[in-house]
């Protein structure tokens, strides 16, 4: 598939983590993100997920927490690892252990730091995510919370 850039953010919230997703599909919208029925996976101008929220572990229609499939995406952990570089699953297995499992396990998933070379060669151009990002990181996400730490990457899958 197509390279594509990815961050992952540390969010402080004072809202329920179902807030906090309405607020993240908010942004994904006004961004001009579409969802066509019955599409799983559809080509996304942006897609913003939940992946944990402290302690919670839940499972309804609208969210699953933590993520279900975060712990298979290297897109995912390797930026998770470096802001949060102590974080570790519910159960206690550690980042660092999560990202050689799948490093092992799925040859075909690579991902590097974004560089200045990666301006215009993607689907969403170096400018305009650092626009987007920039947006994102400077003005607090209307659910009450706000960016503590984020680190874009660049995912090659």
């Amino acid at each position: 598939g197509p390279d594509y850039v990815n961050a992952v953010a540390l969010v402080e919230a004072a809202c329920p983590p179902e807030t906090l997703l309405r607020s993240l599909q908010a942004i994904e919208n006004a961004h001009g993100r579409v969802r066509p029925a019955g599409v799983h996976n559809a080509p996304r101008t942006l897609d913003l997920d939940l992946l944990d929220f402290g302690d919670v572990v839940m499972t309804s229609d609208f969210l699953t927490l933590p993520h279900p499939r975060m712990l298979e995406r290297l897109f995912v952990l390797v930026p998770l690892s470096e802001i949060c570089p102590d974080w570790q699953t519910k159960a206690g297995v550690p980042i660092t252990t999560l990202i050689e499992r799948v490093r092992n396990s799925d040859p075909t998933q690579h991902i590097r730091k974004l560089d200045i070379e990666d301006r215009g060669k993607r689907h969403l151009s170096f400018a305009s995510f650092s626009a987007l990002w920039h947006t994102l990181l400077s003005r607090p996400i209307k659910a009450g919370a706000k960016v503590i730490r984020s680190h874009p990457r660049m995912a090659e899958w």
